[in-house]
């Protein structure tokens, strides 16, 4: 996987103890926004759901 700096700061969104906001993602369309997320929960997450575009994840 190509190495984004998006990757970084949905890190530091999963580490962060306290209140988990949505985190709401923009750019314009074919960026790789679906992928890096998928490939995030993918990763990070043992058990994660993706339907129309909403991904939910559980921890590991």
């Amino acid at each position: 996987m190509l190495r984004r700096k998006i990757y970084d700061k949905l890190l530091a969104w999963k580490n962060n103890k306290g209140k988990k906001d949505a985190i709401l993602l923009r750019g314009v369309s074919q960026c790789g926004k679906t992928y890096i997320v998928r490939e995030f929960g993918k990763r990070e997450y043992k058990n994660w759901l993706c339907h129309n575009k909403w991904l939910i994840f559980d921890e590991k």
